[in-house]
């Protein structure tokens, strides 16, 4: 599974695996030769983020590997408690730079995009100070897969990368042939180990939240990512001509334009925005109660928590 909504989609495995990553980033890692530690730099951590990179502290430790992470910042957001050494440092070249040699890891992970300028000082300081490094990347900018400037720009990257981790074996596609050696595929996901056990009813869950449809159509994700490229607007346009109120639409996530809201149908469209909370509780009892999980644009991490819930997942609805 693709983790962000402009990647091509594939079946999700059941929990990330860090055991690749380690590969990925050139260490031969067993429980008898695992030392040191591997540091990931990331751009913004958001808060689905933080159960992984809990996953990969006990599986990384289970080999003998320390894993910290160093981010400019956690999304304000999170309610998840990070089981690593995480550092918010704001971005700095010097400090960076510093941070990475008082960490003196066996090897760095690079999950920043071409258009954090941090990326690029460090990905040459790090091949000047020798230490090996790996870029999680979905291989190119697939909403501009004919662009000639970005597919060079991502090749340079991929050249003087130590080793690529790619979301999908589709990611190959806008990599280089002679790249593909040192590209492992890390299928990306949420970390279903986190998930709770939701004991309420059906009919208990619609109560706590004031639902009243008898079918519900449920859409999760960012909606004004990528100018709206999940387009949300087309599951709105369907409610709001749809003269029923028995099939509802419920619609979670943060972005939804004030625009959009006054196009709602009152009689079968709810928002409910944001839903966090420690447990991750509340969204899957509204995943629980679902009939549909409806995504007409671009895919996300939604899909895998569908997935998980069995709920069915549909490109296009029509009612």
């Amino acid at each position: 599974m693709i983790a962000t909504s402009d990647e091509p989609s594939i079946a999700p495995p059941t929990s990330p695996s860090a055991d690749i990553r380690c590969q990925c980033a050139g260490i031969a890692v067993s429980p008898a030769n695992g030392k040191g530690k591997v540091l990931l730099i990331s751009n913004e951590v958001m808060h689905y983020r933080v159960p992984v990179y809990n996953y990969f502290h006990r599986r990384f430790h289970d080999y003998g590997i320390e894993f910290s992470v160093i981010a400019d910042r956690v999304q304000k957001e999170n309610q998840t408690a990070p089981e690593f050494e995480l550092r918010e440092v704001p971005w700095s070249f010097g400090s960076y730079r510093r941070a990475i040699v008082v960490a003196q890891p066996v090897a760095v992970m690079l999950y920043l995009h071409l258009r954090d300028w941090i990326l690029w000082p460090l990905i040459h300081w790090l091949k000047l100070r020798r230490i090996p490094f790996a870029f999680w990347t979905k291989g190119g900018n697939w909403d501009a897969k004919d662009s000639k400037l970005r597919y060079e720009m991502f090749n340079y990257v991929h050249a003087i990368s130590d080793a690529l981790i790619l979301y999908a074996d589709p990611c190959r596609e806008l990599i280089r042939s002679r790249f593909h050696f040192k590209a492992f595929v890390a299928n990306n996901t949420v970390n279903f180990e986190d998930f709770p056990v939701v004991n309420e009813t059906k009919a208990e869950i619609k109560q706590e939240f004031g639902i009243p449809f008898e079918k519900i159509v449920l859409f999760m994700g960012q909606m004004a990512t990528g100018r709206g490229r999940k387009r949300v607007d087309h599951l709105i346009d369907i409610f709001r001509n749809l003269d029923r109120s028995d099939i509802g639409l419920i619609l979670v996530g943060q972005g939804l334009s004030e625009e959009l809201k006054t196009r709602l149908n009152p009689r079968n469209s709810r928002y409910l925005g944001e839903i966090h909370d420690r447990e991750h509780l509340q969204i899957s009892k509204l995943c629980k109660i679902a009939d549909i999980c409806a995504i007409p644009g671009h895919l996300g991490l939604a899909l895998n928590q569908a997935f998980y819930w069995k709920v069915i997942i549909r490109r296009r609805v029509s009612i």
